[in-house]
């Protein structure tokens, strides 16, 4: 009964990845500019692409369930690395910049002690002098 459970989700998990990879490979708009913004460019979205179908249909095997989930565990370490690394570059360059970055001080500023804020009303500028 256990390994059933464990394999349904396997199965679940693979149709999750084989479902992204199609979009990778689809040039679907929401992928595009996610590489865009990650700064990785659009030649490594196809490969991704195969790579999370390949590793997908390998959870839905349970022979090879092992080898899809190393494999799918790279690419979103992969993936996590280079999100990281563009977050910590863009910061590096607006301090460079001198513009503003809006800190837990900034964000205790702007909020109310009536209600709990979200980090978009944090993010939303209150004045023109915040613009």
């Amino acid at each position: 009964m256990k390994s059933a459970a464990i394999f349904r989700f396997q199965v679940l998990m693979g149709l999750i990845f084989i479902a992204a990879g199609i979009t990778k490979l689809a040039g679907a708009d929401v992928m595009v500019r996610q590489f865009e913004v990650i700064g990785l460019g659009q030649w490594l979205r196809p490969f991704a692409g195969t790579m999370e179908i390949v590793g997908g249909l390998s959870l839905c095997v349970p022979r090879t369930g092992a080898i899809g989930a190393a494999l799918l565990a790279f690419i979103v370490l992969g993936s996590t690395g280079a999100m990281v690394g563009h977050a910590a570059s863009a910061a590096a360059a607006r301090h460079q910049t001198g513009q503003p970055e809006v800190t837990s001080a900034r964000y205790r500023e702007i909020g109310s002690p009536d209600r709990d804020l979200g980090i978009e009303d944090a993010l939303r500028p209150r004045s023109p002098r915040d613009i």
